[in-house]
Formats: structure tokens, C-alpha cells, sequence
């Protein structure tokens, strides 16, 4: 499994956008930035095959308990349509698959220590 850390940058560490970027009218602000500094997330992908049935799910947090993660992104869950849970651990898992058929899906697995940002 693969972990790709993510840096959050301020506008000190950013580039300077180019002239044309610079003088677009109403424009503000056009570089990411956090207010809190820099932070460090652990980002992960991770082909569950099936999340159908509780056993799967808790085979993949069994599985995910010793890494260090933030959010993780997660193809052929195989859920029908979109779903929210809030698991017992407090992490949040969202899905969306087929609206029919137990095919194809993906997901994201937001570590609870995160759960509080998410909006909506």
C-alpha cells in the first residue's frame, strides 16, 4: 500500500502566479493556504474489493489499524448508491456506487480525529 504525504502551503512557500493570473480582475487570494500553518496529511488509496457485509468492513479497519492515516481513498466497495456511516471507532465512511446492483463504488474513510471538518 502505498502512503503519499500531503503538504498544506502558505502563501510565503508559494510561487509567484504568472503576470496575466496576477492582474485578472476580482481575483483574490489565488494560492491555497491554511491558517493554521503547515500541515501534514497521510492520504492512502486502497482496492477493498467488496465492502458488502460487516465482516468486510471490519477486515479493512483490522487491516488499516497500523498505519498511519488521514483519509483514505477506497475503489470496488460495491455499495449501492451513495452512503454515509459514522462507525463505531468514529471514523466516517462515505460511498457511491451503482443505484442498482452491487457493482463498481468508491469511497473515502475519514479518520476520526478529522471527522469534525467535514461540512457536508
Amino acid at each position: 500500500m502505498l502512503q503519499t504525504p500531503y503538504e498544506m502551503i502558505t502563501n510565503a512557500n508559494c510561487p509567484q502566479p504568472p503576470e496575466a493570473i496576477q492582474l485578472a480582475e476580482g481575483a483574490k487570494n489565488l494560492w491555497g493556504t491554511s491558517s493554521t500553518g503547515n500541515t501534514l496529511l497521510d492520504v492512502c488509496t486502497y482496492n477493498v474489493r467488496t465492502l458488502l457485509g460487516e465482516d468486510r468492513l471490519q477486515k479493512l479497519l483490522s487491516q488499516i489499524g497500523t498505519l498511519n492515516w488521514d483519509i483514505l481513498g477506497l475503489s470496488e466497495t460495491r455499495m449501492n448508491g451513495e452512503n454515509l456511516h459514522i462507525l463505531n471507532g468514529g471514523h466516517v465512511l462515505y460511498t457511491t456506487g451503482h443505484e442498482t446492483e452491487s457493482l463498481y463504488g468508491v469511497g473515502i474513510l475519514v479518520h476520526r480525529k478529522l471527522a469534525g471538518n467535514i461540512i457536508n
